[in-house]
């Protein structure tokens, strides 16, 4: 393994199609030269319901044999969706030092294994929006949502499909929270090639009515819209600054701010799929922080709409 690898990121394997798009989609993004990729397979256990039968006498000797067959056609599969992978990477110009592969016998199951192989130095954890399973589509209960609800000290990649172009938008608010975000990503950012957005959607009047309305004086939605739009551009300041000085160049930073908008996330959503942006960017809470250790509503609703980008949970 290269010692001079600046960035750690971690792809959670197995053998489906969408675990080997999440593959070239790190291989297209980042830096080959200082980004480190592991590999992570954790092992399933046997088939449950095959466990019973072990027991009985009668079928005993043929479960046993069924499930080393199983077990080696499964092995198999896996060393050649490793080799897959890491051909994947090479192509982009990845030195095989530079790549991984950890397998881990399935324990506590295989979010949680994921989850405490993270605690060992990674800058992210990238996973397919589904596996092997294709019945789940980031559902309450798959391991991409699972990981994208605990994981919350370590940034979450979901890939969905396979993300067209390097342009990646940044949804902004002017909380600590979100400029934690851009500073934990400004080093990866630094090794992509492509524009960087940072976004923020300000309310419609009609939002602001339902809510504020008959509880502040006339004039006090102009005050307050010129205010957050004061607040955001100097967020937007101090967030270019912060990536400059972390070696994102000047020129391939922008900036967009959207006012009277309904829906944050459906507004995120579709800036990222109109501008062609591969990569979406949110933080998984920004100026509320009642939900410490759960994705926020406009998180997770970008994670569900994003299944043809990839969305980094920054945490």
């Amino acid at each position: 393994m290269n010692a001079n690898a600046q960035n750690k990121i971690m792809v959670a394997m197995d053998r489906s199609e969408e675990a080997q798009k999440a593959v070239k989609y790190v291989a297209s993004m980042v830096s080959p030269e200082n980004t480190q990729v592991v590999l992570l397979h954790v092992l399933k256990a046997n088939p449950w319901r095959l466990w019973g039968l072990k027991k009985d006498p009668a079928f005993a000797e043929d479960v046993k044999n069924g499930l080393a067959d199983w077990e080696k056609q499964k092995k198999k599969a896996m060393n050649n969706a490793m080799e897959q992978a890491l051909a994947s990477l090479t192509s982009q110009g990845f030195s095989p030092d530079n790549v991984e592969f950890i397998t881990l016998e399935g324990g506590e199951g295989v979010a949680r294994d994921i989850i405490e192989e993270a605690k060992n130095g990674y800058d992210a954890v990238v996973v397919g929006r589904t596996g092997t399973s294709q019945l789940k589509d980031l559902v309450l209960g798959s391991t991409s949502m699972k990981l994208v609800n605990k994981l919350h000290k370590i940034p979450v990649w979901v890939v969905g499909g396979q993300p067209k172009g390097s342009d990646v938008l940044v949804a902004m608010d002017d909380s600590e929270g979100c400029m934690d975000g851009v500073i934990r990503s400004s080093g990866i950012l630094a090794g992509t090639k492509g524009r960087i957005t940072l976004f923020h959607a300000l309310t419609n009047k009609e939002s602001f009515h339902k809510y504020l309305d008959g509880y502040f004086p006339p004039g006090f939605e102009e005050q307050w819209i010129k205010s957050a739009t004061n607040a955001m551009n100097k967020a937007f300041a101090k967030a270019t600054d912060e990536l400059v000085s972390r070696g994102v160049a000047k020129d391939r930073i922008n900036t967009h701010l959207i006012q009277d908008i309904y829906s944050a996330s459906g507004t995120i959503y579709e800036q990222a799929k109109k501008g062609g942006y591969g990569t979406i960017i949110i933080g998984r809470r920004g100026i509320s922080a009642v939900e410490e250790f759960l994705i926020g509503g406009v998180s997770k609703k970008v994670v569900h709409l994003a299944k043809e980008q990839a969305v980094w949970v920054m945490s």
